[in-house]
This record gives C-alpha cells, structure tokens and sequence, in this order.
C-alpha cells in the first residue's frame, strides 16, 4: 500500500471514529443542558441582597435549589428568582426574609421587584 493510501485509509477510520462518539454521546444523554432537575423552593418572597463587583442592590424574590432526579444531588449553587423576572446562580446574596431591611443601607434597590409593592 503506497503513502497516499495509508492516508486516506487513516481519514476515513478519523471520520468512522468521529461519527460513532458524537452518535454515542448523543444517545447517552449527554448535552450543554441539564434534563431531569427538579427545583426545590426554599425562601419564598424573601428580601434579598446580590453583590456583585463591589455593588450591593436589595431585590425581592425566591431563593430555589435544583436536584437532579436521577441522583438526587442537590446543586452547591441556588437560583435566585426576581420579582422584576430576572434569575440569576450565585452564592454571592443575604436573604432577609419578610422583614424589609433599610434600603440606605445598599448601592442600588431594583427598582422592578419595589414597583409592584
């Protein structure tokens, strides 16, 4: 068997092997976004406080954990959902609960989650 046709030989198996793993990824359910999640909702119309880049801003909302329902895992990191409809992960928050802190206290108040008080 000559040079070039090792070569080709070696692209064709690149392109069998290439289509078998993305067939087989793709039938084992893995992909970019999670499936099977159920959320947990922890704190309910919380006051609730995100920094983020130096900056404090009071918001109102729910704090809500995700567990896979195949592991039963929980997610180390809650979803924060708005009132003014802004969801957002992180573990960068204080929740106040039903008692309305001072808002002088912070850089910014949402404005969306206090207009429909």
């Amino acid at each position: 068997m000559n040079k070039n046709g090792i070569i080709k030989s070696l692209k064709k198996l690149a392109l069998v092997t290439a289509s078998v793993a993305i067939l087989a990824l793709s039938l084992s359910g893995c992909t970019y976004k999670a499936k099977g999640l159920e959320s947990f909702k922890f704190v309910d119309n919380s006051y609730i406080v995100v920094s983020e880049n130096g900056i404090d801003t009071l918001h109102k909302g729910d704090i809500i954990t995700e567990q896979s329902a195949f592991s039963g895992i929980s997610s180390t990191t809650p979803k924060l959902e708005f009132d003014c409809g802004t969801e957002i992960h992180t573990s960068q928050f204080v929740s106040y609960g039903k008692q309305k802190p001072s808002e002088k206290k912070y850089d910014e108040v949402c404005e969306f989650c206090f207009g429909k008080e």
